[in-house]
C-alpha cells in the first residue's frame, strides 16, 4: 500500500508564520539524540517528532474555530501525550494542559511538581502553579479571564474526571463547558503517514510473535503456558505484550473465561495479542488448529475469513462505519450461522492508534463516514457456546481509494 498523504495542518506559509509568531514552533525537551537515532535499524520507524506536535496543535485550533471553542482542557492521559508528548499520571491533584484558540498553551500544575513538569514539557513553557491549600479551579478560572474566555466555551476532553469538570463549572460560572470531542476525535481519528508507519511496523512484529508462538504448541499445555510463550517472544524483540489464549470451547467467550482447558488434538486455538511501540498499539487475533480440522471447524473459520474480506472490500472513504459492520454480519448470516448478534456477538471493529480501543468504531448504526487515514481493527467472529469460537483480527487503514490491512491475513486454519 501507498499510505495516505500526511495531513498538512500548516497548509500555507502564512499559517506557519502565524504559528511561529504565537511561539508554537518550540521543540520538546525529550527529542531523541543523534546517537540514538543513528543506532536504530533502517526499517524501524522513529517516534513522533516535535514538528508533528506543532501541527497537531495547529489542527486542533482549526477545529476549535470551526466548533466555536475558546479553549480546550486536557488532564493526564493519551490525548495530552498526543498533543504534547508529555506523560502524566492522574491523581486527586489537578495537572492540566490548556490550549487557547489564539495563544500559547498553558500548563496548570501543583506547585511542588513544577520542577518535574519543567523536565517533561517543552523549554520555556508557560506553567502556572497552585499550592496545596489553593484551588486549581480558581487558577483555571483566572486564566480564562485573562484570556477573555470567561464568558466563552471551554471544551473538556471526555476522559477528564468529574471532580475536575465540576470544580471548574462552580468556579467559572460564566463559562459554558462543552465536549472537546469534535477537536480530539477530529485530530486523533485520522492518522498521518508517520502514525500509520508505526502501526504497520508493530502489528507486523505482533504477527511474527504469533507465528513463532503457535509453532511451540504441544499436547497438554495450558492456556497460560502458551500465553507465557507469547510473552517470551515479545521479550526477545525488546517488547512487553499482552495475550489472551483460549482453547476449544473456551474461545466461545470472546474475552475469556475462568474455565481451565488443556490442549488436545483437534482443538481450535484462539490467540488475541498486542503490544506497543513508540506509543502506538497493535492488536491481532488468529484462530488456528492443534492437529487436523473437521469439516465444521473449517466451514466456520471460512465464514469468518470471508466476513473479514468483504468488510475490507466495503471499507473506503465516504462509506458509513455502520455499513462496514453490516456487510461482515450479513456474510455470517448468509452462511447459516445466525443473524444479528446471535453468534457474531460484538461490533466488527474499533479505532486504534495510541489507545488500543479509540474513536471511531465500526458498529451497527454508526453513520460516521470513513476518511482516508482512519485505522480500525477488522475482527469478525463466530462464537458457539459449549463448542468453539473463531475470530480473525487485523488492523486496516482507509486509503485514498479503498482500504488495506497492515498485516498479511490468515490463509487457513493451519496457516496463521
Amino acid at each position: 500500500m501507498t499510505p495516505p498523504e500526511r495531513r498538512e495542518f500548516l497548509k500555507t506559509s502564512g499559517l506557519a508564520l502565524a504559528a511561529a509568531a504565537m511561539g508554537l514552533t518550540h521543540k520538546p525537551a525529550f527529542t531523541m539524540s543523534k546517537r540514538s537515532i543513528q543506532s536504530k535499524p533502517p526499517d524501524t520507524p522513529l517516534p513522533i517528532g516535535s514538528e508533528e506536535f506543532v501541527k497537531r496543535q495547529a489542527r486542533a485550533r482549526e477545529l476549535m474555530l470551526k466548533n466555536k471553542l475558546d479553549m480546550i482542557l486536557l488532564t493526564g492521559g493519551t490525548s495530552m501525550k498526543y498533543y504534547t508528548g508529555v506523560s502524566w499520571g492522574r491523581s486527586e491533584r489537578t495537572f492540566a494542559w490548556l490550549l487557547p484558540v489564539d495563544s500559547e498553551p498553558i500548563w496548570v500544575c501543583p506547585a511542588f511538581e513544577r520542577d518535574r513538569a519543567e523536565e517533561r514539557t517543552e523549554p520555556n513553557s508557560v506553567i502556572r502553579t497552585w499550592q496545596e491549600d489553593e484551588s486549581p479551579f480558581r487558577l483555571i478560572t483566572n486564566i480564562l479571564k485573562q484570556k477573555k474566555s470567561n464568558k466563552g466555551r471551554l471544551g473538556i476532553e471526555e476522559t477528564v474526571r468529574y471532580f475536575v469538570t465540576d470544580g471548574i463549572s462552580k468556579a467559572a460560572k460564566g463559562v459554558k463547558i462543552v465536549s472537546a470531542n469534535p477537536v480530539i476525535n477530529g485530530c486523533r481519528g485520522v492518522k498521518t503517514t508517520e502514525e500509520i508507519g508505526l502501526l504497520r511496523y508493530i502489528n507486523k512484529v505482533t504477527l511474527e510473535v504469533i507465528r513463532s508462538s503457535v509453532k511451540q504448541m504441544k499436547e497438554g499445555m495450558t492456556q497460560g503456558e502458551l500465553s507465557g510463550v507469547i510473552s517470551s517472544e515479545y521479550v526477545k524483540r525488546g517488547l512487553r505484550g499482552w495475550a489472551l489464549v483460549l482453547f476449544g470451547p473456551n474461545a466461545a467467550f470472546p474475552h475469556g473465561t475462568k474455565n481451565h482447558v488443556l490442549l488436545t488434538p483437534g482443538q481450535l486455538v484462539l490467540v488475541d495479542t498486542g503490544t506497543s511501540f513508540h506509543g502506538y498499539k497493535s492488536d491481532i487475533s488468529r484462530t488456528t488448529i492443534f492437529g487436523e480440522p473437521t469439516k465444521r471447524q473449517t466451514e466456520i473459520w471460512s465464514a469468518v475469513k470471508e466476513a473479514q474480506s468483504m468488510a475490507l472490500e466495503k471499507a473506503k472513504p465516504g462509506i458509513k462505519a455502520g455499513d462496514v459492520d453490516k456487510v461482515a454480519r450479513s456474510v455470517i448470516a448468509k452462511a447459516g450461522f445466525g443473524k444479528g448478534y446471535s453468534v457474531f456477538t460484538h461490533r466488527l471493529g474499533h479505532g486504534i492508534g495510541m489507545d488500543g480501543h479509540e474513536f471511531p468504531y465500526l458498529v451497527k448504526g454508526n453513520k460516521l463516514k470513513l476518511q482516508t487515514g482512519m485505522t480500525f481493527s477488522n475482527e469478525p467472529g463466530i462464537y458457539i457456546r459449549g463448542e468453539l469460537g473463531v475470530r480473525l483480527e487485523d488492523i486496516m487503514v482507509i486509503t485514498k481509494n479503498g482500504s488495506e490491512l497492515l498485516t498479511e491475513p490468515a490463509v487457513s486454519l493451519l496457516d496463521v
